[in-house]
């Protein structure tokens, strides 16, 4: 049940709000019992439906926005499917005619920047009962084999991979690093869609 509105309206536009309301109110010659409750029951049935009707296209909204999510992800895929090689050819042709002097890993385009990222080394536990018990034999701080970090510290102080272990050494990654994009309209993205 909706609560009950308390306090007094003290301003015009809201007394002239709430007279608009009670004249769009069916007002039938019966007593004002019968009158308040069937009008309190029609509100209670409107507040419902639009529950109910809100329900429906967040749903339907929710829907959309997972077929488009699923549209947009396979358009990228297509993009770096058909045409990623040639896109990393072009951008390690654009790297190789830079002057020896400017030496960079990454090339500015009209519409973002292109090149390689140096990734860190990382490690991997591949095997937890393994590594677990490494740690208990040779070293508590590395207990926390969960995570990664204190395994990595003492790879990185002393070179010692543990068992249950692989470390993956770190590689020039090649990205496109894309501006962010505007927000767009509801209208202006589904028009975009159709493309």
């Amino acid at each position: 049940m909706a609560e009950q509105p308390t306090g007094l309206v003290e301003t015009g536009e809201a007394i002239q709000a709430l007279q608009a309301a009670f004249a769009s109110l069916d007002v039938v010659e019966t007593s004002l019992p019968e009158f308040f409750m069937r009008e309190h029951r029609n509100i209670q049935a409107q507040h419902a439906a639009l529950d109910a009707e809100y329900a429906l296209r967040k749903k339907s909204l929710e829907e959309d926005y997972q077929g488009f999510q699923a549209e947009i992800k396979a358009k990228e895929r297509a993009l770096f499917w058909f045409k990623g090689r040639e896109f990393k050819e072009a951008v390690d042709d654009a790297l190789a005619e830079q002057p020896k002097s400017k030496k960079s890993k990454s090339v500015k385009f009209w519409g973002g920047k292109a090149g390689y990222r140096k990734t860190g080394t990382r490690i991997e536990v591949v095997n937890q009962k393994t590594a677990t018990k490494w740690a208990l034999e040779n070293c508590l701080g590395a207990l926390g084999v969960a995570r990664t970090t204190p395994l990595k510290e003492l790879f990185d102080a002393e070179g010692i991979i543990p068992d249950g272990c692989h470390v993956w050494p770190g590689e020039d990654k090649f990205y496109p690093a894309l501006p962010k994009p505007r927000v767009f309209s509801a209208s202006l993205a589904k028009g975009l869609l159709e493309k």
